[in-house]
Formats: structure tokens, C-alpha cells, sequence
């Protein structure tokens, strides 16, 4: 089964992180960042193969446990669920979360409140 794009869900602010998976996320293909509550989404236009999919997210950094649930779906034969971001979430205490599309390159790197210690 071919997938159409890779997903890697960074749950950090880190905008070094984020930078770096972008950077190394445009080497595959088209290469965008979404901001989100907990960290960024970065997803790059490519058709892959589920092998294909998991290496790069492993290689991108993904969420370990994001990728250890998607393990586990592969074991079962549920590929067509295999790298599921949510652009919505609705949590327990009933605050939501949207991505929001950014341009990493336009961000402000060296702020005070994305410095990297």
C-alpha cells in the first residue's frame, strides 16, 4: 500500500528541531510546518510505501509513540490508518487544538522565547 505523504508530529517548540526536520523534510519533497498546541506537524508531499513512510519518520524524529501505535497497526493490516495527523483535536476538558500553517523560515528564531538553552 502507497501512502501519499509523510507525517512527522514533533511534540516540542523546539523551533531548532523544527527547522531541522523541515530542512531535511525538503530533500523528499514539498515540505510544509504546522504549528500546534503541543509542537509542530510537518508533512512533505511523497508517495512512499509503508516501509518507506515509518524509516523517514523514524529518521525525521518523530513522536516514538506515535510510531510504536503505527507498528502495531502494520502487525494488524490497518495500513490505510498508518501515519494519521489530526488537524483538530477536541480534548477531555473541552479545549480544542488546530494546526495552524507557518513559514518556518519567516519565524522569529532568536527571541526571547525560542531561545535554545
Amino acid at each position: 500500500m502507497s501512502l501519499l505523504q509523510i507525517g512527522v508530529d514533533l511534540d516540542t517548540k523546539n523551533r531548532f528541531n523544527m527547522l531541522k526536520t523541515y530542512f531535511n523534510g525538503l530533500r523528499l519533497g514539498e515540505t510544509r510546518v504546522y504549528e500546534t498546541n503541543h509542537g509542530f506537524h510537518v508533512k512533505i508531499e511523497k508517495l512512499v510505501n509503508v516501509d518507506e513512510n515509518m524509516e523517514a519518520r523514524r529518521t525525521l524524529g518523530d513522536d516514538i509513540k506515535r510510531l510504536e501505535i503505527d507498528e502495531k497497526k502494520i502487525d494488524i493490516g490497518l495500513f490505510r490508518f498508518v501515519d494519521t495527523l489530526f488537524t483538530h483535536k477536541k480534548y477531555p476538558d473541552g479545549s480544542t487544538s488546530e494546526e495552524v500553517l507557518i513559514d518556518p523560515l519567516a519565524e522569529q528564531f532568536w527571541g526571547v522565547n525560542s531561545l535554545v538553552y
